[in-house]
């Protein structure tokens, strides 16, 4: 396993440099990746920073 991940940041869009900001770290499941778990907590995007973070670990066949 690296020590590497991949990730997406998504700052508010009226992002005030005087204010701190809770941030929501967002995880996939498999067959997805840092992208996709953004779409559900894009509502909250205005008061959080929020980080996708890519697992990077091998899965094989089966279920989940």
């Amino acid at each position: 396993m690296s020590s590497l991940y991949s990730y997406d940041i998504h700052l508010p869009s009226q992002l005030d440099p005087n204010r701190t900001y809770p941030t929501i770290f967002t995880l996939h499941g498999k067959g997805s990746n840092e992208q996709d778990m953004y779409r559900v907590v894009e509502p909250l995007s205005g008061d959080f920073i929020i980080i996708g973070i890519r697992g990077d670990l091998p899965m094989g066949g089966g279920f989940q």
